[in-house]
């Protein structure tokens, strides 16, 4: 079903205690293995920390492996996008900070918002 609002919502890190969230670039995909379709809305999340121009929730969505976006600590923790219009996602990617790694959650993965 399509949606204008979309999110990943961690409840868990392993992360040796250190409690927050980080995402280098969040990719929310119409197709398996496509491309991001992230352009033309806006970055929300549920916190985000300013690491003198790090930290914010836009930079998981520029494209650049070199910004994050870092969440403040705490439970259920999130990063998601606005779409300029309704679209229906199949698949998140979130990549890790330094090319850790990446994590790609199939359908059902990524909530959903209804507008209003």
């Amino acid at each position: 079903m399509a949606h204008q609002y979309w999110r990943v919502l961690v409840t868990a890190v392993a992360d040796s205690g250190a409690g927050y969230v980080t995402a280098d670039e969040v990719e929310m995909r119409d197709a398996i293995g496509g491309a991001s379709i992230c352009a033309g809305g806006s970055a929300i999340s549920s916190s985000e920390v300013d690491l003198n121009g790090q930290g914010l929730a836009i930079y998981a969505f520029d494209g650049l492996t070199s910004s994050y976006w870092v969440s403040d600590t705490g439970p259920a923790q999130w990063i998601g996008y606005h779409f300029a219009s309704s679209v229906e996602i199949v698949e998140i990617a979130l990549h890790e900070p330094g090319g850790a790694g990446q994590i790609a959650l199939g359908r059902g993965a990524g909530q959903a918002q209804q507008e209003g």
